[in-house]
Order: structure tokens, then sequence, then C-alpha cells
């Protein structure tokens, strides 16, 4: 009634990694909680627009014995997440409706939805690995999106 709106899902994140064995799969599951609050609501920054929270854990996948890829946890952007979910908006020179309502209206699919969307390349979240899987700082970036 005032405008301010929360969405909350659960996202499982899959990662399939190509290797000289075959194919090795992870996964994990990830909290996403989204908020808006009315533009009016607006004190210094923080009014307006869209705030969002990740928890949960990374992906990983062992990709041959005692290597482990991780996928670590990324937050998008809302023009990221169009991006990843309703890339036929994100790829118009307009969108209609406003912004803010598709925001709106992805957040509700999403709230609700179950369906799986690859995402692209140039939005992977980082990767990476361990040379010493007991010792954290050997932590190795393979690649960053």
């Amino acid at each position: 009634m005032l405008g301010f709106h929360s969405w909350e899902w659960n996202q499982k994140v899959t990662i399939r990694v190509k290797t000289p064995d075959g194919e090795r799969i992870g996964s994990a599951v990830q909290r996403v909680s989204w908020s808006e609050s009315p533009s009016w609501a607006r004190l210094g920054d923080s009014g307006g627009w869209f705030s969002d929270e990740l928890a949960g854990e990374a992906a990983v996948v062992e990709v041959r014995p005692g290597k482990h890829l991780f996928v670590l946890l990324k937050s998008y952007s809302e023009m990221d997440n169009l991006k990843i979910f309703a890339p036929e908006k994100a790829s118009s020179s307009t969108l209609t409706g406003g912004l803010r309502a598709q925001f709106q209206g992805l957040n509700d699919r999403l709230e609700g939805g179950v369906e799986a969307h690859d995402i692209p390349r140039a939005l992977y979240p980082q990767l990476a690995t361990f040379g010493d899987i007991s010792n954290s700082a050997t932590v190795q970036l393979v690649m960053s999106g």
C-alpha cells in the first residue's frame, strides 16, 4: 500500500565442467532477498530503489581427484538480472511499462518460478580453486566474470 515491496526465493546454482574424463557437475542452493522502497522514502541514497541480499554456499565441483572448482556467490545488478532472466527485455532499446515495473515483474516471476536460466559468459561469477583445500590462503582465482 505504501510502495514497499519485498521478494524472497531459493535458487539452485549448477556448474558443469567438461574434463578429459567427462562432464563433472556440482551445485548449491542460495537464498535471495530483494526489497524495494518507494521514491518518497528517500533518505540520502537509500530510498526509491532496490536492494538485495544473497546467502548460501559456493557451488563446488570436483574436476579431478582432490582438485575442486568453486563458483563464488555473486549478486547481480538490476540490469544484469534482466540480461539473465529476461534477455528479450534487456536487449530491447525501450523498456515498456517503466524500468521499475520491469524489475517488479521480474522479481514476481522469480519468486514464484522454477525455470532454469543459463548465465551469459560475461556475467559468470568468480571461479576459484585452492592449491591446498585445507588452507584458505592458497586460493587461486581461475576466472572472473
